[in-house]
């Protein structure tokens, strides 16, 4: 009896410890998805029967709230099935993946729960390597320093990497938590300062490279917000207040040394252009009010990924076009799950009890990505349901890197 109740015990550590390798893995290979099916989705697919053989552990993922949207997400998608009137096997396969994203949510939230600091460190720090991984792709494509480097561009002008993406406009998110990631690396360790300080200049390159103004302010936004608490903790106000000032005189003296060379080179740059209104940019909004008032006509939705087929236009904000897509209601599950992500996130930070920079982190992360969400789709982004599972971690330190606070109790 007690033999057999070792062995059960054993087994469940192992199922235990390979899912968690393979969400590990999952994570270090997620930035190569411009092949379909994805060797991350593999690899997270793998671990789900492998967390279940080793048996969930009692806990408490979410509150009500969280799983009412939840349950409001799920139930109205395969809902709004019924509406389709063309290529539903194209509906169903979207409806599909929408779940899976609620899986990658609750396996995140799971893992954080339970490896609390050190599972935010993990992925974190996954998430800086497969940021450095693209850009890195993303750079060398970019000086034409790889064998068929057109495939790392959006179009044949190369106006823009997509590196290991799909889609400028998805690489350029993904790359904001790495970024963010290594600037508090960098705040925080002395002893690896310049290592992360490379690892974030090339992923801030690669950021700049994707010419995504959407992912450019959601990067302005979210290291903003994230150096203000920063600047409000003991231990990194100095450091952040130095890099500050440091950053914003070199940048005055190179703008004041050679601001006649800069201006010029800029002059009709491409780069001048796509700080500017594009030719396109009207008619994206005037798509996204078109959706909107489509949406009372079709309140259940017309099913997922349907809209371009039905209507023949493709309204670039996340809320809407999903509404449209899956229903309202639908919609309405998946904005309660994410503004009850954020409302933890900032109840943890004002609490400013240990591990509160941890959920400033995520909640500035989440500040930018809302600001993005509102003039690009992102449903289907695997690296905005890893941020929204962050947010459900028991965190007790305050430091990246595993720095031990006073009073800090053990992660759970």
């Amino acid at each position: 009896m007690i033999e057999t109740y070792y062995t059960r015990s054993r087994d469940t550590l192992g199922w235990q410890a390979l899912a968690w390798r393979l969400y590990t893995l999952a994570l270090a290979t997620s930035f190569f998805v411009m092949i379909e099916p994805a060797l991350t989705d593999l690899l997270l697919l793998l671990a789900v029967p492998c967390l279940a053989l080793a048996g969930l552990k009692p806990v408490r993922l979410v509150g009500g709230v969280e799983l009412t949207g939840i349950i409001m997400f799920i139930w109205f998608t395969f809902l709004s099935l019924v509406m389709v009137e063309q290529y539903f096997i194209v509906s169903a396969r979207a409806a599909v993946i929408e779940v899976y994203m609620l899986i990658i949510f609750l396996m995140t939230a799971y893992w954080v729960r339970h490896y609390g600091d050190q599972a935010f460190r993990a992925v974190v720090l996954l998430l800086i390597f497969g940021g450095i991984c693209t850009s890195l792709i993303g750079l060398l494509a970019w000086l034409d320093l790889i064998p068929n480097s057109d495939i790392f561009f959006r179009d044949e002008f190369r106006s823009r990497i997509k590196s290991t993406f799909k889609d400028p406009n998805v690489l350029g998110p993904y790359l904001i938590l790495p970024l963010l990631g290594g600037l508090w690396a960098v705040v925080e360790r002395e002893r690896r300062r310049m290592l992360f300080l490379v690892a974030t200049g090339i992923i801030a390159l690669g950021l700049l490279l994707t010419f995504s103004r959407g992912a450019w302010i959601h990067a302005i936004v979210t290291i903003f917000i994230f150096f203000m608490a920063l600047l409000n903790h003991r231990k990194t106000a100095y450091p952040t207040l130095l890099a500050g000032c440091l950053v914003m005189c070199c940048a005055g003296l190179v703008m004041f040394i050679f601001a006649d060379e800069i201006f010029g080179a800029m002059t009709g740059s491409y780069f001048s252009k796509r700080l500017s209104l594009q030719s396109y940019d009207s008619e994206r909004f005037d798509n996204i009010f078109t959706a909107l008032f489509l949406i009372f006509d079709y309140p259940f939705g017309v099913g997922p990924n349907q809209v371009v087929f039905r209507f023949g236009i493709e309204p670039h904000n996340t809320f809407v076009v999903f509404a449209l897509n899956n229903g309202i209601f639908a919609c309405l599950g998946f904005a309660i799950l994410y503004f009850a992500a954020a409302y933890r996130c900032l109840v943890k930070t004002l609490e400013r009890r240990d591990g509160w920079l941890k959920y400033a982190f995520i909640l500035a992360i989440m500040c930018g990505l809302f600001i993005l969400m509102n003039v690009v789709g992102s449903i289907h982004w695997r690296h905005l349901f890893v941020t929204l599972g962050l947010a459900y971690g028991n965190y007790t330190q305050n430091g990246l890197m595993g720095l031990e606070e006073p009073g800090a109790k053990p992660a759970a």
